[in-house]
């Protein structure tokens, strides 16, 4: 597939909230001077004084690109309605504009930051770090056209309901806070051909939910260790 992009634009007051939401944009040695600093204090020293941000705008790009390429294949071939869980500022999600069958993509996320950011497995899904104007403007400054898609506040608006052809949650659902925030609701909009992928570190408890589940890839050297799974044919 060949991208138009070969690096995102980003607005300068964006990066904080995008080094929250990416550890990897950060060496193994930034991480740890990180956690000696703490994570607000570094990344506003980064941000001003340890990184251009063309640099970071070419490896945020390169990394939602890779993400990308890594799951497009579990893409249905006429793909329309998309709904992606926990989008953050949507670096992934932009390259679902790429998708020539494309109808809508609607995205799910908290509209706040934490005070303390706390990057565990949050059981009560009380923790968060994104801001949706970013996500909108982000979306919107790098070509996606407004027709294409559409942002939902989790505790605020009316989820979308409608069937979806694949819901894709990756670093944010089962990964930071438990499937069972939005079982339900996917239930609700999933169809028996709706594929789901996400990253947990429990994909055998997905065999319970699903009646196909898929390891794509298994990832070790992270901060916490997961898997990233494909799911279809959910248990109603």
């Amino acid at each position: 597939m060949i991208y138009k992009k070969k690096s995102f634009s980003l607005e300068k007051k964006m990066l904080p909230t995008i080094l929250f939401q990416r550890n990897e944009l950060l060496t193994s040695f930034q991480q740890r001077v990180r956690r000696f600093f703490g994570r607000k204090l570094f990344t506003s020293l980064f941000v001003n004084f340890g990184s251009s941000k063309t640099i970071i705008e070419k490896k945020y790009f390169n990394i939602c690109k890779n993400e990308f390429s890594e799951i497009k294949d579990y893409f249905p071939k006429t793909t329309k309605n998309i709904l992606s869980i926990g989008c953050g500022v949507g670096g992934l999600e932009y390259f679902f504009s790429y998708i020539k069958t494309i109808r809508k993509v609607d995205l799910i996320d908290r509209n706040f930051v934490s005070k303390k950011v706390i990057y565990g497995f949050d059981f009560k899904n009380l923790e968060a770090y994104n801001n949706l104007d970013y996500t909108k403007y982000f979306l919107l400054s790098n070509g996606f056209s407004n027709k294409k898609f559409e942002i939902f506040n989790y505790d605020k608006d009316k989820l979308p309901n409608k069937k979806y052809d694949i819901i894709i949650s990756l670093l944010s659902l089962d990964f930071h806070y438990p499937f069972s925030v939005y079982m339900n609701y996917i239930k609700k909009v999933s169809s028996m051909s709706t594929i789901l992928i996400l990253d947990t570190n429990r994909p055998n408890y997905f065999k319970s939910i699903y009646k196909k589940v898929k390891i794509i890839k298994k990832v070790e050297k992270n901060i916490h260790p997961y898997w990233r799974i494909m799911c279809q044919r959910i248990i109603k």
